[in-house]
């Protein structure tokens, strides 16, 4: 089995072998798959976008208040100090491992390209509703399927290589 059949099987995506009676239920399957996979995509990124947005203003506000204390406790001067400074060195690593996983930017594609499925879902129930869809269709609905998928997938790869390409650049250096 090769690794990309391991992932599939991995996900919960459906068998490679699976036969469909028509086009139209083989795209209506492929639908609700990545509809549900970027749903938990969404919901996961949201969460993880919150999360530390809600501990960098906590820790951020916690090192103030231990600052802003300091001098109502002399005798815990160096203990506010260093739990200050240990607040302050988290907050600075959680907002860069934020900025490097970039929790937000995934939470929002996730959820533009729930739109666009759902657009495709809902244009796809109306098109059935009352009569069978005409082949040429399903080809449209599977092709419109596979252009947002691959625009998404083309948008993240753009994001790796501009956040690689960031990473690598060293500043000129004054002659």
């Amino acid at each position: 089995m090769s690794t990309q059949q391991d992932k599939a099987s991995e996900s919960g995506e459906e068998n490679k072998e699976e036969q469909y009676s028509t086009k139209v239920e083989f795209v209506a399957k492929r639908l609700h798959f990545h509809i549900d996979e970027y749903k938990k995509k969404r919901n996961h990124n949201r969460k993880m976008a919150n999360t530390f947005k809600l501990a960098t203003i906590s820790l951020g506000g916690l090192v103030t208040l231990l600052l802003g204390v300091k001098p109502y406790f002399p005798t815990l001067n160096n203990s506010l100090s260093l739990i200050a400074l240990v607040c302050s060195t988290a907050m600075t690593a959680m907002a860069s491992w934020e900025a490097f996983t970039d929790y937000r930017g995934k939470w929002i594609g996730a959820r533009s390209i729930l739109v666009t499925l759902y657009g495709i879902k809902d244009d796809l129930r109306f098109t059935l509703t009352g009569e069978a869809a005409p082949p040429l269709q399903a080809n449209e609905y599977y092709q419109r399927l596979r252009l947002a998928l691959n625009q998404t997938n083309e948008e993240w790869e753009a994001n790796r290589a501009k956040m690689i390409r960031e990473a690598t650049v060293t500043p000129n250096k004054a002659d």
